[in-house]
């Protein structure tokens, strides 16, 4: 192995290592905002003149917001992970055709062979 690719590889390795350290930071964000979230909405009316807010379809509009903030957060974290830890469903083509795989590599071998 030489000192290009060597380089390369470790130039990957704090990419990815970054990238790890950036989702925790996302997971330990979710979870400060959710518990704090969790305590605002059992004394979010408490906060607001209860005789003005006497509408039950309004309080349970209010309540779904609130509820909908963690579950959607949810789902973008669990995609955030799953982007990360490099988990893959589906592979999708639009995301890196296959001539853009194959002229990367060209142009890789390109460059070695000239630096050589």
């Amino acid at each position: 192995m030489n000192k290009l690719e060597q380089h390369s590889k470790e130039k990957r390795a704090l990419l990815r290592i970054e990238s790890i350290k950036k989702f925790f930071k996302h997971c330990r964000l979710f979870i400060t905002a959710n518990v704090l979230i969790l305590f605002v909405s059992k004394d979010i009316f408490n906060w607001f003149d209860i005789a003005a807010i006497t509408d039950n379809g309004f309080k349970q509009w209010v309540m779904w917001n609130i509820a909908s903030i963690p579950i959607i957060w949810s789902i973008v974290l669990t995609i955030h992970a799953l982007v990360v830890f490099r988990i893959r469903l589906v592979r999708f083509k639009w995301t890196k055709p296959e001539m853009l795989i194959k002229w990367e590599q060209k142009m890789i071998q390109d460059i070695i062979q000239k630096e050589l």
